[in-house]
């Protein structure tokens, strides 16, 4: 039987729903509407059931429990709009909070989700427990009391974990056990974990390219057992491979089995092969009993080119231009910043903070980024600004654009950015005529936390800061919040995260 009570809580300014969940068994579909979800106890999706999660959905666990998935858990976010699996302790949270995912079954996919605070309740716990086949892409695994990922035997379909970030810890990044086979990790950054950044048992089968493994606390890799059947590939003639291993406390790949590891074609962020296999390398060089690691070559890149673009294009979308470009690969590349220029008006910067990039790979990625400030301008050029790790710069571009614009309505909220965020975010509107705009901020019971903006503004797009903080100047709790101007008639969800 299921067991869901729903919470509304109503206000003259503001309508929000919180959804609890007692359990014992949960299905159909999870929508921003009812969100956050609060689980109140351990729940399970049974056996040929499906449990669907949109975009924005924010599930909060209130004490040390567990989602077991004995059918199918299908959580898609969206960039802009992540789905976020958290502690219900706001500014308290901490590793442990709650326990797991348990992902029993088979065909489970989770998309543009952020999982932190888990990994609690009994040693070596991580909130995504493996058993069967999965896809995990484009998520963040935070924070946990214990590992990020664990895959554990029994796993009789592919595992499949690209472009993630596992970071902070408090033990491995990525465990796989022993007996574990058809798993591919995929352009993941693995980094700052208190131990191992990926540790790989025996008798398995693990596919590694494209991804950073960088600054844990003991090896970048660990390898271990002495039955391992096909080991782990890690490029052999840069088929595979790709990876990047490079300030890890220890080794960057130890070899504590009796196979021969194939390493070819990674980045070791050092050029002389001697010094990978005297000091990086762990294998029969310093155990006769263990295997040997084959990496030659080791890839040199081109420093005086950080970033092989492919393209960098921009496109006008309902909401502003949409800049995208793609890169070859980068070597010592910190990330990007984007300049506009408005008519005859100089370049102006616009992200405060660096995009990312990828360090040093030889496999490239696709970037997005929009920007929805772009006024009534008919004539835009952009330039792509990259960054490499001694702080030289390098031009790209320009794209030229020329925009016929319609007057839009009256008012026109966008999503804030960053979302969610810590320790501030912008909200964007567009305005079509002159007119007064107040602007406030309300919590998850529609109580007013501040006028954040009132006044009138001209015609154009406008932005207002929040900085996370109440009419007293105090730092909010982290959880959820909502933006409201004027009587418009939708609201903007703000995720505060700790």
């Amino acid at each position: 039987m299921k067991h869901i009570l729903f919470f509304l809580v109503l206000s003259s300014a503001l309508s929000t729903a919180e959804t609890f969940v007692t359990g014992p068994t949960v299905s159909g579909e999870w929508s921003i509407s009812n969100s956050p979800y609060i689980i109140k106890g351990d729940i399970q999706i049974a056996a040929g059931d499906t449990l669907k999660i949109y975009p924005g959905v924010t599930v909060l666990f209130d004490s040390p429990y567990q989602i077991t998935v004995n059918g199918v858990c299908l959580a898609i976010g969206l960039p802009d709009s992540q789905i976020v699996f958290t502690s219900n302790r706001g500014a308290e949270a901490a590793a442990g909070d709650w326990k797991s995912l348990n992902l029993n079954s088979i065909g489970s996919k989770f998309r543009h989700c952020i999982f932190e605070y888990g990994g609690g309740g009994f040693l070596y716990a991580s909130p995504l427990m493996i058993r069967h086949g999965c896809r995990i892409d484009s998520c963040t695994i935070r924070f946990s009391a214990n590992r990020g990922i664990i895959i554990v035997p029994n796993v009789t379909s592919s595992v499949n974990i690209t472009g993630c970030e596992i970071y902070e810890n408090n033990e491995t990044g990525i465990f796989i056990d022993k007996d574990v086979y058809n798993v591919q990790i995929i352009n993941c950054l693995v980094w700052k974990n208190t131990k191992h950044g990926i540790y790989i048992g025996g008798n398995g089968d693990t596919r590694l390219r494209g991804n950073r493994i960088i600054e844990n606390g003991e090896d970048g890799i660990h390898l271990e057992g002495y039955n391992l059947i096909f080991g782990a590939d890690l490029g052999r003639n840069n088929d595979e491979g790709g990876n990047s291993l490079y300030g890890n406390a220890q080794y960057q790949l130890f070899n504590l089995s009796n196979i021969d590891i194939f390493a070819q074609g990674n980045y070791w962020f050092v050029t002389d092969s001697a010094v990978v296999y005297d000091s990086l390398i762990y294998d029969q060089q310093e155990n006769p009993f263990m295997g040997q690691v084959f990496f030659m070559p080791v890839l040199l890149e081109d420093a005086s080119l950080p970033v092989h673009l492919l393209f960098f294009q921009a496109y006008i979308r309902e909401n502003g231009v949409e800049l995208i470009w793609e890169t070859e690969a980068e070597f010592n590349n910190l990330g990007y910043y984007i300049y506009r220029k408005s008519g005859s008006s100089p370049y102006v910067k616009l992200n405060e903070f660096l995009i990312p990039g990828l360090g040093t790979s030889n496999r490239g990625r696709l970037y997005k980024y929009l920007d929805v400030e772009i006024g009534y301008e008919k004539h835009l050029a952009y330039r792509l600004v990259s960054v490499d790790r001694t702080g030289e710069i390098h031009q790209h571009g320009p794209v030229l654009l020329t925009i016929e614009h319609k007057v839009p309505g009256s008012l026109h909220v966008l999503q804030n950015f960053p979302n969610p965020f810590n320790p501030q975010t912008v909200i964007p509107f567009q305005l079509g005529e002159r007119r007064l705009v107040t602007m406030i901020i309300y919590n998850t019971c529609g109580q007013k936390v501040r006028d954040l903006y009132i006044g009138e503004l001209g015609t154009g797009v406008h932005r207002v800061v929040w900085d996370g903080k109440d009419s007293q100047g105090i730092p909010v709790p982290s959880g959820i919040y909502f933006c409201k101007v004027n009587n418009n008639p939708s609201v903007i969800k703000l995720i505060k995260t700790k």
